[in-house]
Protein backbone atom coordinates (compact mmCIF):
# COMPACT_ATOMS: atom_id res chain seq x y z
CA UNK A 1 0.00 0.00 0.00
CA UNK A 2 3.19 2.25 0.76
CA UNK A 3 4.65 1.24 -2.36
CA UNK A 4 1.65 2.63 -4.23
CA UNK A 5 0.72 5.62 -2.66
CA UNK A 6 4.30 6.65 -3.40
CA UNK A 7 3.99 5.46 -7.05
CA UNK A 8 1.07 7.85 -7.46
CA UNK A 9 2.92 10.72 -5.69
CA UNK A 10 5.86 10.55 -8.31
CA UNK A 11 3.63 10.05 -11.11
CA UNK A 12 1.11 13.14 -10.39
CA UNK A 13 4.10 15.14 -9.96
CA UNK A 14 5.67 14.21 -13.20
CA UNK A 15 2.32 14.72 -15.13
CA UNK A 16 2.01 17.78 -13.48
CA UNK A 17 5.44 19.11 -14.49
CA UNK A 18 4.83 18.40 -18.37
CA UNK A 19 2.10 20.74 -18.53
CA UNK A 20 2.53 24.14 -20.47
CA UNK A 21 2.26 27.36 -18.73
CA UNK A 22 0.20 29.31 -21.28
CA UNK A 23 -0.39 28.52 -24.90
CA UNK A 24 2.78 30.14 -25.70
CA UNK A 25 5.57 27.72 -25.24
CA UNK A 26 8.71 29.49 -23.14
CA UNK A 27 10.95 31.00 -25.61
CA UNK A 28 7.95 31.23 -28.32
CA UNK A 29 6.57 34.88 -29.17
CA UNK A 30 3.05 35.88 -29.42
CA UNK A 31 1.35 36.76 -32.42
CA UNK A 32 0.84 40.74 -30.06
CA UNK A 33 4.72 40.50 -29.27
CA UNK A 34 6.05 40.34 -32.51
CA UNK A 35 4.61 42.92 -34.07
CA UNK A 36 5.33 44.99 -31.36
CA UNK A 37 8.84 43.89 -31.54
CA UNK A 38 8.59 44.42 -34.98
CA UNK A 39 7.41 48.12 -34.75
CA UNK A 40 9.89 48.78 -32.50
CA UNK A 41 12.54 47.80 -35.04
CA UNK A 42 11.72 49.97 -37.13
CA UNK A 43 11.74 52.63 -35.13
CA UNK A 44 15.29 51.99 -33.65
CA UNK A 45 16.33 51.39 -37.14
CA UNK A 46 14.96 54.93 -38.30
CA UNK A 47 16.55 56.93 -35.14
CA UNK A 48 19.76 55.29 -35.39
CA UNK A 49 20.27 56.45 -39.03
CA UNK A 50 18.45 59.47 -38.80
CA UNK A 51 19.51 60.62 -35.66
CA UNK A 52 22.84 58.73 -34.55
CA UNK A 53 20.80 57.19 -31.52
CA UNK A 54 22.10 53.64 -30.87
CA UNK A 55 19.37 51.17 -29.63
CA UNK A 56 20.66 49.67 -26.15
CA UNK A 57 17.30 48.49 -25.25
CA UNK A 58 13.80 47.94 -25.40
CA UNK A 59 10.89 48.53 -22.85
CA UNK A 60 7.35 46.80 -23.15
CA UNK A 61 4.47 46.49 -20.81
CA UNK A 62 1.61 44.03 -22.37
CA UNK A 63 0.28 41.54 -19.87
CA UNK A 64 -3.64 41.47 -21.62
CA UNK A 65 -3.16 44.52 -24.08
CA UNK A 66 0.14 46.82 -24.91
CA UNK A 67 0.24 49.52 -22.93
CA UNK A 68 3.56 50.67 -22.82
CA UNK A 69 6.22 50.83 -25.67
CA UNK A 70 10.05 52.11 -25.66
CA UNK A 71 13.55 52.58 -26.64
CA UNK A 72 16.52 53.09 -24.71
CA UNK A 73 19.61 54.64 -26.77
CA UNK A 74 22.95 55.34 -26.27
CA UNK A 75 24.36 58.79 -27.73
CA UNK A 76 27.64 59.40 -28.38
CA UNK A 77 27.52 63.41 -28.82
CA UNK A 78 27.63 66.26 -26.20
CA UNK A 79 24.40 67.75 -26.30
CA UNK A 80 22.54 70.70 -24.15
CA UNK A 81 19.65 70.60 -22.31
CA UNK A 82 17.77 71.90 -25.60
CA UNK A 83 18.89 69.68 -27.87
CA UNK A 84 18.53 66.80 -25.44
CA UNK A 85 14.93 67.70 -25.16
CA UNK A 86 14.62 67.56 -28.91
CA UNK A 87 15.91 64.24 -29.65
CA UNK A 88 13.50 62.82 -27.00
CA UNK A 89 10.19 64.74 -28.34
CA UNK A 90 11.78 63.09 -32.19
CA UNK A 91 12.19 59.42 -30.44
CA UNK A 92 8.56 60.19 -29.21
CA UNK A 93 7.22 61.55 -31.80
CA UNK A 94 8.72 58.56 -34.13
CA UNK A 95 6.99 55.96 -32.29
CA UNK A 96 4.05 57.35 -31.68
CA UNK A 97 3.56 57.84 -35.80
CA UNK A 98 4.96 53.98 -36.23
CA UNK A 99 2.51 52.79 -33.55
CA UNK A 100 -0.77 54.18 -34.86
CA UNK A 101 0.42 53.69 -38.64
CA UNK A 102 1.15 50.20 -38.36
CA UNK A 103 -2.76 48.72 -38.07
CA UNK A 104 -1.63 45.14 -37.54
CA UNK A 105 -0.93 46.54 -33.62
CA UNK A 106 -4.00 48.19 -32.95
CA UNK A 107 -6.19 45.39 -31.85
CA UNK A 108 -3.98 44.78 -29.09
CA UNK A 109 -3.21 48.53 -28.01
CA UNK A 110 -4.61 49.26 -24.60
CA UNK A 111 -5.66 52.79 -26.42
CA UNK A 112 -6.05 53.76 -30.14
CA UNK A 113 -4.87 55.96 -31.21
CA UNK A 114 -1.65 55.62 -29.05
CA UNK A 115 -0.60 58.46 -26.62
CA UNK A 116 2.67 60.24 -25.50
CA UNK A 117 2.22 58.79 -21.98
CA UNK A 118 2.18 55.06 -23.54
CA UNK A 119 5.58 55.72 -24.55
CA UNK A 120 9.05 55.15 -22.79
CA UNK A 121 12.05 56.83 -24.37
CA UNK A 122 15.42 56.59 -22.51
CA UNK A 123 18.59 58.64 -24.14
CA UNK A 124 21.87 57.53 -22.07
CA UNK A 125 24.24 60.69 -23.28
CA UNK A 126 28.02 59.49 -23.05
CA UNK A 127 30.25 62.89 -23.66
Amino acid sequence: MKLYFISLLVAIGLISCNRPLSKVQYGEKSEKEAIADNVIGKVAYHLKTEKGLRPCGTIGQMLNEIQVLGLAFDYFRPVDVTEGRRLLIQAVDAMLKEVNQDTRIHPYLSRNPFRPWNVEIQIFVHN
